[in-house]
């Protein structure tokens, strides 16, 4: 669940508030401190009940080709947040289980073989995948 742009979240005495960057200059000096709003689940469900289907301003629309080449210019040369920040384990694990029992299509597979027909192994993969020396490894299709 995202905030209105620019927003931030204060807390004060466990009461937690968002408010916009004029008003936080003058909460921060009175003992307001910088937080993290969390927002029950309900409110949660509700905010995205309200943002799907004829809800929602973009329903049916969609950018026109010009406002996608504006966007895009917008965001050439900025770097993302995560990069250079590897993945915890947890996080490949998830990433692992959700993919996993998801069929691939006939071109996909396609595509694989093609990619993999004719690698030259190394001799540690020859051994673990128990394919014999001197012999090249041959695609079945």
């Amino acid at each position: 669940m995202g905030r209105i742009k620019g927003t931030k979240s204060v807390t004060k005495n466990g009461v937690d508030r968002i408010v916009c960057p004029d008003i936080l200059k003058e909460l921060l000096k009175e003992g307001w401190k910088l937080g993290r709003v969390s927002f029950s689940k309900e409110w949660c469900q509700n905010i995205s009940k309200s943002q799907k289907d004829k809800n929602n301003s973009m329903f049916g629309k969609h950018h026109t080709e010009e406002s996608n080449k504006k966007n895009s210019e917008l965001h050439k040369g900025k770097i993302p947040w995560n990069k250079g920040i590897p993945a915890s384990e947890e996080l490949k694990r998830k990433n692992s289980e959700s993919h996993k029992g998801i069929p691939c299509s006939e071109e996909v597979k396609r595509k694989l073989s093609e990619s993999l027909t004719g690698r030259i192994r190394s001799e540690e993969v020859r051994e673990k995948l128990g394919i014999p020396k001197g012999r090249k490894y041959i695609h079945k299709d």
